[in-house]
């Protein structure tokens, strides 16, 4: 399809706010959560292979290398370890919204583009050093390469889908799921497509009447799919291989840790209301924006490129994009002309909704324009496409593979416990069914008030005007209620970090140390974050990570130095720390107690929103080793 100069500056002006979002006010954000400090802090631990100590329980190794190949290129600053979230969280705004356009045409791209470009909830979750938004790219590029490699029978596209696969894998242990789309979606095409052609040759039988008049749609054979998956699968299981085989006690130690977040499907309700409560936590003036900007940036498109849908062009029923600019067989668009702008009203309003609960709007939108796409495509499986257009095929296939995508991970990620940041794979595929969802309603005969009777088209918009004011008025009173989300202030455990360091520093300042280039020493107990940032307040520090206190007993062998012991809220709540501190005794003396206040980004993790400031006052405590 030729790209309209419309779109082209739309999908650039909309990218290019998505990276914006994502760099704005780098000067707020630092490690700070248990899980970034663990990828952060790799540099720490040259002999243990550069890797925090039973790091491959967290995560593979993909990103840490990159957040340690940022520090050592760009410095140990506090924004270096979010670089490759932040680079790789922009990407996958255009990365979207090329492979909407691939599937499902300029229009779906540009919204789709702009739903995740101002997604409060994905701007936030770029902006640190976890595995999430990372892997999501991948995993966006892995299912389009394999779905490219299925439909065309193109091994060599197939490969490329394995090796995303592969680096989705090497990020984050779910990264298997490009599989699981592809494998679902691509049964559930070729078993549709099995039924259609089975259901024509019954009305195509010699003495009986047809019905209807189809064109051929060849797709690749059975065969072929199965040798291009085959080639998907064997491709990623080889790029992982490396990742598995340095698993010190093999995967099942990875399994058998993760098996302790699994609730079931006794909590799968519970644990999508948690969800669905963060969802809309997350939910502000940017998200609002975020879907206005999807449908007027849709309609543009869709205005600019009405042309080529002239109901006189008999060709234009052959292309299976058609399915989203019309209700049933027949040529009719209300694009064909000046569209109705009751309609953008209407459609904007309702994509602007998305502020009020983000999760359950796009759930909504996505599974009944893809159960309604997949419906008509079937009853329109005979069509076939322009010759720049993708298949007939490839379009159905598209079609499985996001249902497969979404239904899926809907049916499985309330499985798990309601960690905020395992929502970034549903809502991917989400947002490209509400992309197609908002042009349905754009492009459809459903909110067209076009009536020949001028009195009833009078009485129908102004019943529509009478609900679209009150839900913009409910809409915008929710955004501007949340604010900006997005950017909230994650530097106060960096600055802790800093003020415990520098009082260690005033401690023992004159007193002799023998260990060559550093005055003093400071153990970290159970806080990654607190231990990421004490090497950069004070480059007359060691860091240590410590999950006992045992060199503080009598008789302990220790280098003259002097030492200390920075503890925080997860170490503090642990009742086995607690016991070894008043073992300690006399060992250990308090000198600096820093109150910290935790960012919703970190809290969210163990309370809902509505206990968010129950848990907000915590405590980091610095203590003194006495030698004995």
């Amino acid at each position: 399809m030729t790209i309209t100069r419309t779109e082209l500056v739309l999908i650039l002006a909309i990218s290019a706010a998505g990276f914006a979002a994502r760099f704005a006010n780098l000067s707020r954000v630092a490690v700070e959560h248990f899980d970034e400090g663990v990828y952060a802090s790799n540099l720490f631990f040259p002999d243990e292979g550069f890797a925090y100590p039973d790091r491959h329980l967290y995560a593979p190794p993909l990103l840490p290398s990159l957040i340690e190949w940022s520090m050592i290129l760009f410095g140990e600053s506090r924004t270096t370890p979010l670089l490759p979230g932040i680079i790789l969280g922009s990407l996958t705004v255009p990365l979207l919204s090329l492979v909407t356009r691939r599937w499902f045409g300029g229009a779906a791209a540009v919204a789709a583009a702009s739903l995740l470009a101002l997604s409060d909830f994905h701007i936030t979750m770029s902006r640190s050093a976890l595995t999430d938004v990372p892997m999501v790219f991948f995993l966006l590029l892995a299912v389009w390469l394999i779905h490219e490699g299925v439909s065309q029978s193109r091994l060599g596209i197939a490969a490329l889908g394995g090796l995303a696969t592969g680096l989705a894998l090497s990020t984050k242990y779910n990264g298997w799921l490009p599989l699981a789309v592809a494998l679902s979606g691509a049964a559930g095409a070729l078993l549709a497509h099995r039924l259609f052609a089975r259901s024509k040759a019954d009305v195509d039988r010699p003495g009986k009447k047809k019905t209807r008049s189809v064109s051929e749609d060849a797709p690749p054979s059975t065969r072929d799919c199965i040798f291009a998956l085959a080639v998907s699968v064997i491709v990623a299981a080889v790029t992982w291989y490396p990742v598995w085989s340095d698993l010190p006690n093999g995967y099942s130690e990875v399994s058998s840790n993760h098996s302790r977040y699994v609730g079931g499907f006794a909590d799968w309700l519970p644990f999508a209301i948690s969800h669905e409560a963060i969802q809309r936590h997350y939910a502000g003036i940017v998200t609002w924006l975020s879907g206005l900007l999807a449908a007027v940036s849709a309609a543009l498109v869709l205005r600019a490129e009405r042309s080529t849908w002239n109901s006189g062009d008999e060709n234009s029923n052959r292309n299976p994009a058609r399915f989203l600019v019309s209700g049933s067989r027949d040529s009719s668009s209300t694009w064909n002309g000046e569209v109705p702008l009751s309609t953008i009203l209407t459609t904007t309003t309702l994509a602007g909704a998305i502020v009020l609960s983000p999760l359950v709007v796009l759930l909504a939108w996505s599974l009944v324009s893809f159960v309604t796409l997949i419906a008509r495509s079937l009853r329109n499986a005979g069509t076939k496409p322009e010759p720049d257009q993708i298949g007939a095929f490839a379009f159905r296939l598209a079609l499985w593979f996001g249902l497969a995508w979404l239904s899926g991970l809907l049916l499985a990620t309330p499985i798990y416990r309601p960690y905020p940041r395992l929502v970034l794979p549903l809502q991917c595929a989400a947002t490209i069914g509400t992309a197609l969802a908002i042009v349905m309603l754009l492009s459809g005969q459903v909110l067209n008030a076009n009536s020949s009777d001028a009195a009833r088209g009078a009485k129908a918009a102004r019943i529509r005007f009478a609900w679209l004011v009150p839900v913009v008025l409910l809409c915008a009173w929710r955004a501007f209620q949340t604010g900006t989300p997005a950017w909230p202030n994650r530097t106060e455990l960096a600055e802790i970090a800093a003020s415990a360091t520098e009082a260690a520093s005033a401690d023992c300042q004159g007193e002799p140390s023998e260990v060559q280039g550093f005055d003093f020493v400071v153990y970290v107990f159970g806080e990654p974050g607190l231990l990421h940032h004490v090497p950069a307040t004070n480059s007359r520090a060691f860091v240590k990570a410590v999950m006992d206190l045992s060199f503080t007993k009598p008789g302990y062998d220790h280098a003259k130095i002097p030492a200390f012991v920075l503890a925080g809220p997860h170490a503090l709540a642990s009742l086995e720390f607690q016991m070894q501190v008043a073992e300690a005794g006399d060992g250990l003396e308090e000198i600096g107690v820093y109150p910290y206040r935790p960012s919703d980004f970190v809290l969210l993790d163990d309370v809902p929103p509505a206990k968010l400031e129950a848990r907000r006052a915590q405590l980091v405590r610095l203590y003194r080793v006495h030698f004995r």
